[in-house]
Formats: structure tokens, sequence, C-alpha cells
């Protein structure tokens, strides 16, 4: 079970009464192995879609993988950590076209863990900044019954990403305007510009903006994968969703340090499981 449903089915655990704390373990250990290869093609048909449906520029998606270089800098934990200017990311290794190799989030190994509690375990044990869990979506693509399979945007299923979104905002009566800080499924960086979107953070088709304007970075609007995302730490996928969440806890207590996001009072997670269901948490300082 990858760390996403064991994250979700802890939660619920905790909302039902069912236990008090749960310490929730992922770990993913052996050899990474590389997606496969028609995986990576169709992500880079699917940015070739996205650039012919809105005139977007390969250097928009080259400038998410800068980003996330810049962020990674600033993490130790991140296996890609260097930071790579955008001629450097549009010169490397073709992979997908127009997609270079520091565009995609490779396999990893990892380990992380997490303790959930219910509030009133929390006010007897906690001794530092405490944050809750404000709401949580789980849309399964069985769910979203009218999603447009035929949709250029169908092959990351777009629509149960923006299913997610919604019932997550609706859940809270928060807005995504509110958001300071999130940590998204990043698997490429064509994915990480749809979920803008998807997410709500943008309009439809104005994810080139939101990127060339800096909104997706410190000193914009939102910091998104402050701890350099899936594009630097790769994917572990029984790991991964609990390293989001660590990060964006370390946000709304004021302690990630370097990579610390101002004033941090609202933080997004999402997570694509993989049975393709999305998973998205929202996350508030109390």
């Amino acid at each position: 079970m990858d760390g996403s449903a064991l994250f979700a089915r802890a939660c619920q655990a905790i909302i039902l009464g069912q236990a008090e704390s749960i310490l929730v373990l992922g770990v993913q250990g052996g050899a990474a192995i590389s997606a496969p290869g028609q995986a990576l093609e169709r992500l880079g048909t699917l940015a070739q879609d996205y650039m012919a449906r809105y005139q977007t520029r390969p250097e928009t998606f080259a400038m998410i993988a800068v980003k996330a270089r810049q962020h990674a800098a600033l993490n130790s934990l991140a296996a890609f950590n260097r930071a790579l200017t955008l001629e450097q990311v549009l010169e490397a290794e073709m992979i997908a076209e127009p997609l270079t190799h520091p565009q995609f989030a490779w396999a990893s190994s990892g380990v992380a863990a997490v303790l959930l509690c219910s509030s009133e375990f929390a006010w007897r044990h906690a001794s530092s900044q405490m944050v809750r869990i404000a709401a949580q979506a789980c849309v399964s693509p069985q769910q979203v019954s009218n999603a447009n399979q035929g949709s250029t945007f169908a092959g990351i299923d777009y629509d149960v990403n923006v299913a997610a979104a919604r019932e997550l905002y609706e859940q809270a009566g928060r807005g995504p305007q509110e958001v300071a800080v999130c940590e998204l499924h990043d698997i490429s960086t064509i994915s990480e510009l749809l979920l803008y979107e998807a997410l709500g953070f943008c309009p439809e088709g104005s994810g080139e903006k939101m990127v060339e304007d800096g909104d997706n970075t410190y000193g914009g609007n939102l910091v998104v994968n402050p701890s350099g995302g899936l594009l630097t730490l790769g994917q572990a996928s029984t790991a991964s969703n609990l390293a989001q969440c660590i990060e964006l806890v370390h946000h709304l207590r004021g302690s990630a340090g370097r990579r610390q996001v101002v004033d941090a009072q609202l933080a997004l997670q999402h997570q694509t499981g993989a049975d393709g269901t999305v998973t998205t948490t929202l996350y508030q300082r109390d």
C-alpha cells in the first residue's frame, strides 16, 4: 500500500475514534527502477498537446525544473540538489520531447514517519506549535463519472484532481488563494503545471503566466514544493506522501530553516496513489 493510502486510513481511524494516535511509517527500499518508456512518452505528448492548445513555450516547463533545483539546493535530503540554469535544463538529455532528464521524477528509495493524533492527545502531549488537518479529500477515477476520457489531459486524470481539490475546499470552507505553501505530486514538469490549474491556483490555460510571474516560488503568491518536490527527491511511493506532510508541518511551525515560507498559516498537500486515487489534505496552524 502506498503512503497516501496509509496516511488517509490513519486520519480516518482517528476521526472515527478508533485510535488516539497512530504512527504511520513508510519504507521504500530496493533498487530504483526507471519509469516505463511508454509512460514517459505519454508525458511528452501531454506537454506537446498543452503547448499546441495554449501556445506555451518549452522554456516554461524547463523553468519549473529550475525552480525545483533552486528549492532543493536548500534541502540536504534531496537527491538532485545542484542548481541548474535554464540553458542546462533545456540542453540536458532529451527523454520525451520537449521534456529533458531534469524534468522527470525518477524512482527512488526512502523512509519517512508521521505521528497522527487526536486534538485531545495533542493538547496533553504536544511541546511545539500544533498543526491540525483542516480537511482531507480522497477521489478515485471511478468516482468521477463525468470525466471526459477523450479530453487532451485525460491521461493524468485531470478531472480527478479538479474534483479532489473542489471537495477539499468545500470541506474546509477555504479557497486556493488562502494557501501559502503546497507540496504536490510532480512526476514531471508538465504534471506540475497542470496541477497548478487543477488545484485552483490559477485559471485553466494560465499555468505559463504563473510560472513566468514567479508565483510558484518564494516572493510570489504561493510556494510550490519548497522541499524540491519529487523532481529532486525522487519517487518513493510509500514514503513520499509522508515526507510531504513533514515538510508542510515544518513550514506551519516555522521550523523549516532556510526553506521557511514566511508566516505560513495554511498548507495544501496533493498526492496521487498507485491506483490513481488523488488525496488532497489541508493543514492549518493552530
